[in-house]
C-alpha cells in the first residue's frame, strides 16, 4: 500500500487536553486514530499542547524528554494503524522546555521534530515565561512528493516562515495549535491560515485544542484559500483528501512564487 500518494485522506483531531490524565488523553487519541484509519486517514494530526495545559508548575509536570513517554505511546499507535501522526510534546531538554512538535511515520519512527520559534507573549499571556523559544524553521518531510513541514500555534502570524518553507519546497504545513479564545480571535484564526494557504500555494492543516481556555477553529485549507473542511464547536476529528495535483493547478494559474522579487525586498528581512 503506498502511504501519502498524490491524493491522500488527512485528518486533523480537534481535541480537549485540559484537565485529563495521561492514560485518559492516550486513550480517547487512540479512538480518534482508529475512527481515522477506518475512514482511510493516512497523516493524523493532533493539537498543541497535546499531553494538556496548565499552570505552570503542571507544564513543568507534563514535559518529557523525546524520544520519551509519550512519544513511545504514540509511536505504538502509528505502528498499530499504520499512519503517520503529528502532535504537540512539552519537551524537557537539558533542563529547558520547548513547546514541540513531532511526525511520526507509519513505523513509529521519529521522521520530524520542530521547536516553536515565535512564543506568545501577547494579550496577557506569556509563553517565555516557561518555553525556551526554538531557533529552527522546520525541516521538511518528504514523502511520494509530498514536501510536509510544521509550524505551531503563534507562528502561524508571522508569513515570513510559511514563506521560506514554502521557497523551500514545503507543500503541506500542518499546525498544531492551542488558541486562546478572546474578541475576534477564531476569525484572525482561520484569515491566517487561509492566507498562508493562498500566498503560498499550499495545503495549510491546522489541529486545534477546544478546552479550558482554547478556541477551537480546526480547518483545512487548500492552496486556493478556500476552506475544505472545519471543526464543530465541539472535539471532533475534520477529514479531507488533499491533492499534489491540486498544489500544480493552483501554482500554475497563480504563480506567486515564481514571480518573488527578492533582490527588491531583501532588506525587509
Amino acid at each position: 500500500m503506498v502511504f501519502l500518494g498524490r491524493r491522500f485522506k488527512i485528518a486533523c483531531v480537534q481535541f480537549d487536553s485540559v484537565g485529563k490524565a495521561k492514560d485518559q488523553i492516550l486513550a480517547e487519541a487512540e479512538e480518534y486514530v482508529s475512527e481515522a484509519s477506518a475512514e482511510g486517514c493516512r497523516l493524523i494530526c493532533f493539537p498543541e499542547y497535546f499531553p494538556g495545559f496548565g499552570s505552570i508548575g503542571e507544564l513543568r509536570r507534563l514535559a518529557e524528554p523525546i524520544p520519551g513517554p509519550l512519544t513511545d505511546a504514540m509511536s505504538n499507535l502509528a505502528k498499530k494503524y499504520r499512519v503517520y501522526l503529528a502532535f504537540g510534546v512539552v519537551e524537557e531538554s537539558d533542563g529547558k522546555l520547548y513547546d514541540t512538535a513531532v511526525i511520526l511515520d507509519n513505523e513509529g519512527k521519529i521522521v520530524l521534530k520542530y521547536r516553536k520559534i515565535h512564543l506568545f507573549d501577547a494579550l496577557n499571556v506569556k509563553e517565555s515565561q516557561v518555553f525556551e523559544a526554538g531557533d529552527s524553521p522546520s525541516t521538511i518531510l518528504e514523502v511520494n512528493g509530498w514536501h510536509i513541514a510544521v509550524s505551531i500555534c503563534y507562528d502561524i502570524r508571522f508569513p515570513e516562515l510559511p514563506r521560506l518553507l514554502a521557497v523551500r519546497g514545503m507543500n503541506l504545513l500542518l499546525v498544531p495549535t492551542a488558541w486562546f479564545s478572546g474578541p475576534f480571535k477564531e476569525a484572525h484564526l482561520e484569515t491566517i491560515l487561509k492566507t498562508r494557504a493562498l500566498e503560498n500555494g499550499i495545503y495549510v492543516a491546522a489541529s486545534c485544542q477546544i478546552g479550558g481556555p482554547f478556541t477551537g477553529g480546526t480547518c483545512i485549507v487548500d492552496p486556493f484559500g478556500v476552506v475544505v473542511a472545519r471543526g464543530l464547536e465541539k472535539p471532533c476529528l475534520v477529514t479531507a483528501w488533499i491533492s499534489l495535483d491540486r498544489v500544480d493547478h493552483v501554482r500554475e494559474a497563480l504563480p506567486m512564487l515564481k514571480h518573488r522579487r527578492p533582490e527588491v525586498y531583501e532588506g525587509l528581512i
